[in-house]
């Protein structure tokens, strides 16, 4: 739980000033220093951060060993995504820091997904804090590539509805020159915008849901019936079969269920209330289908929820304001707020998660959080491997 707090007390900030831009509405003036204010925290509290997570033990080798020379004899697999490699050399040229350039993409970061909110969520705040709660803390600690790569992608949706396709295209390809996965969003282009009957929607979600609790492990299933023979890709694929994504939480499935059933009950007012919305409902349906049906391999479960857990983002906004009944909306509010709590926890409760931040002296140097990453993970994982 200790581990929790620093990011429990974030989110009931960000929370805070929601509440009093939703009470103050009336005075534009401290609407708009508070949206600064929050702006400028949630920049402090992910681009100062120290150490924290795992994927900055790659990201920091990357960095120290990157060179321009390298462009000569570029590997993809040795130099990751090539735009990425030019932007964090440009960064490494200007300012040769670790802190410095995660700072930077921690800045692009915050641009981005502010543009982002402005356009599509109906509170700032509230989005903010709907972002760290549902994946928001993994997603702009852990995975700086997939981010950036991600948030450029979210900026191009207006594309989408104004059926700017090479526009559209171009955004995906800038975002898959930083991280590969931006390439699952190209097809989005066609099925996004369209509006589907409110039955098929709750029909697949419910379907999911039996498929998941069935463990038929459809991936297995589909490669089995295709004919692969291969005993060295078998065996790896038996490994990854082996984690469940929610193997550990069904409260997880539980919230996740019932946010499906909200938006089905008010599906024709959150159509109402923003034509967009119904690019984000087709999102949260690709999220229940792709990490659900996946769930046999936890690491493609994981990374297809995070690509469209902006679903989540800006839905659960509109949903708060389409109760009719005030204690109705009292009620879902309160839920809204054990979902926030539960799923930071969850989330930030390791103790290789544990929050320091350079800009208030609570760093640890690199030597010292190398050293307890690997006796703390490393070790750990070692083990976990041994069992299989």
């Amino acid at each position: 739980m200790i581990y929790s707090i620093p990011y429990l007390i974030f989110l009931f900030f960000l929370l805070f000033l929601a509440v009093v831009i939703s009470e103050r509405k009336e005075d534009e003036q401290l609407c708009h220093n508070i949206e600064k204010l929050g702006i400028a925290s949630f920049l402090v509290f992910f681009g100062c951060r120290g150490y924290i997570w795992h994927d900055w033990t790659v990201y920091t080798s990357y960095f120290d060993k990157a060179s321009w020379s390298d462009l000569v004899n570029y590997n993809y697999f040795k130099h990751q995504e090539p735009l990425w490699f030019v932007f964090q050399m440009a960064c490494k040229t200007v300012v040769n820091n670790y802190y410095a350039f995660a700072f930077i993409c921690s800045l692009i970061n915050t641009v981005l997904l502010v543009r982002f909110f402005k356009r599509y969520s109906i509170s700032l705040m509230f989005a903010l804090a709907t972002y760290v709660a549902f994946s928001g803390f993994e997603i702009s600690i852990n995975l700086m590539r997939n981010s950036m790569a991600m948030f450029i992608v979210l900026n191009a949706i207006p594309y989408i509805e104004e059926r700017k396709i090479g526009k559209y295209m171009l955004a995906c390809a800038v975002a898959s020159g930083i991280h590969l996965s931006s390439l699952v969003y190209i097809p989005l282009y066609f099925i996004l915008d369209r509006r589907i009957n409110k039955w098929v929607f709750i029909a697949l979600v419910v379907a999911c849901n039996a498929i998941l609790f069935s463990n038929i492990a459809i991936v297995l299933k589909l490669i089995e019936a295709i004919g692969f023979d291969n005993e060295i890709l078998e065996a790896k694929i038996n490994v990854y079969s082996d984690f469940g994504m929610y193997a550990g939480s069904r409260f997880v499935l539980l919230q996740r269920f019932l946010i499906c059933l909200m938006v089905f009950l008010y599906y024709d007012k959150l159509n109402e209330m923003s034509r967009s919305n119904r690019i984000f409902i087709n999102a949260l349906l690709i999220y229940i289908m792709g990490t659900y049906l996946t769930s046999e391999f936890s690491e493609m479960s994981n990374r297809i929820g995070i690509l469209f857990s902006f679903s989540f983002w800006i839905l659960c906004g509109y949903l708060t304001k389409c109760c009719y009944y005030i204690n109705n909306r009292r009620l879902f509010m309160g839920f809204m707020g054990f979902v926030f709590m539960f799923n930071t926890y969850i989330t930030t409760s390791e103790n290789i998660k544990e929050y320091q931040n350079w800009l208030f002296g609570t760093a640890e140097s690199y030597e010292a959080k190398r050293n307890f990453y690997n006796k703390n993970f490393m070790e750990n994982k070692q083990i976990d491997s041994n069992k299989k």
